[in-house]
């Protein structure tokens, strides 16, 4: 009976852990979507739809979700973005309306210092998207 129970724990214990939240958020302003997650949410959403107006600094917002898997903004708008606080945090960019932006899904501004966002598993990318940005 005892094993029984410690199975049943543990077994309830790796469902959480490998638990998928999904979040559905609608962004009326470009550059918001940070604004609209909470702190919780954050680090734990996998599954995250977006609808509405995005730009670079909602595509920084996504890249810092720790466990973000798969993204679905098929139903979204590319908005242009000219500004820091986006995907090249260290530049003031112009960042084009329709475009996937530059290093979207990337940081770093070199070859050696490459870093992925390597829980991405897949991206649905907009209706609206007319080109992918370097990256």
């Amino acid at each position: 009976m005892k094993k029984l129970f410690i199975y049943l724990v543990l077994t309830l214990l790796a469902g959480v852990i490998n638990a998928q939240v999904t979040k559905t958020v609608n962004v009326n302003t470009a550059g918001t979507l940070s604004t609209l997650l909470t702190s919780t949410e954050k680090p734990t959403v996998t599954d995250l739809t977006v609808t509405g107006n995005i730009d670079a600094r909602d595509f920084n917002c996504m890249y810092k979700m720790n466990v973000l898997a798969n993204i679905d903004i098929s139903n979204s708008t590319i908005k242009s973005w000219d500004g820091t606080n986006n995907t090249l945090n260290m530049f003031s960019m112009l960042f084009p309306e329709n475009e996937l932006p530059t290093w979207a899904f990337y940081t770093g501004c070199s070859m050696s210092t490459l870093n992925s966002k390597e829980t991405l598993k897949s991206i649905i990318l907009p209706k609206s998207l007319t080109s992918l940005g370097s990256y």
